[in-house]
Formats: C-alpha cells, sequence, structure tokens
C-alpha cells in the first residue's frame, strides 16, 4: 500500500535533516531563483541542487493540491530543527545522535523518528487544511 503523504514526509525529512536540501527546493519554488543561482549561494554544485528540486517538487505539489503553503511549511519546519555539523559529524536536531553524512541522517530520521514527521503532518498540515473553508462552504 502506498502512503498518500509520502512526497510530504520526504520534504519534511528534509527540512529536519538536511538544510541545503531544503534551502534548495525553497529557493527554487518560493524566490524563483535558478539551479545555477542556488548552487552559487549555497556552495554545492547545481547537478545537487537539480536533484534536491527534482525530489522536493512532488512534496511541493502535493502540498499545493492540498491548499496550504509549501513556501511557509518549509520554512517553519526548517527553522524549527537546526542540525550541528561542526565537528564533521552531522548531529540529529531530534534526538542528538551523531552520524556520518547528510544521507545517514536523513535515513536515520526516516527510521527512527516517524513520529515527528507524522505529528508535523497532522498538527501543522492537516489542520491547515481543516480549517479552511471548501468552496461550497464560503458562497
Amino acid at each position: 500500500m502506498v502512503d498518500r503523504y509520502c512526497n510530504i514526509k520526504y520534504l519534511i525529512r528534509l527540512c529536519i535533516a538536511n538544510k541545503a536540501g531544503c534551502m534548495s527546493v525553497y529557493h527554487y519554488f518560493c524566490n524563483n531563483m535558478s539551479p545555477s543561482d542556488i548552487s552559487r549561494k549555497m556552495g554545492v554544485s547545481k547537478h545537487v541542487v537539480r536533484g534536491y528540486i527534482q525530489r522536493g517538487e512532488r512534496g511541493v505539489k502535493d502540498l499545493l493540491v492540498m491548499g496550504t503553503d509549501p513556501c511557509r511549511i518549509m520554512y517553519t519546519i526548517n527553522s524549527m530543527f537546526l542540525v550541528d555539523s561542526s565537528d564533521g559529524m552531522y548531529k540529529c536536531p531530534i534526538c542528538g545522535r551523531k552520524v556520518e553524512s547528510k544521507g545517514s541522517l536523513m535515513a536515520h530520521v526516516r527510521i527512527d523518528h516517524k513520529d515527528v514527521v507524522d505529528n508535523i503532518i497532522t498538527n501543522m498540515i492537516l489542520k491547515e487544511v481543516a480549517g479552511k473553508p471548501t468552496p461550497t462552504q464560503s458562497s
């Protein structure tokens, strides 16, 4: 069975664990920056930026279909969790566990913090959607 929120969950994990990835998607969709401009600003290859954008695009589109503001959601989640990598290791912003790479941190958040991702969907996104009037309610 396919999880209907899998693309949104990926975007949330990206915002929690990978700041460069989150900000790449944010700048592309919210600030209309090109991948080349983003790569210069973030200090990563434009090919890496394009990969983040391609994978994050589905989550952004799903949020738009649900009637939420993906820019506000990404900005809020990104500022809630700060990743510390000052000693060369990536420290989980939720539990403090240290891992060696961004990919390992993404996997750690996906496996060990499913509840945090689900709570963000339930308490932030679905509550916002539930509070908006449908087209039949607004007339």
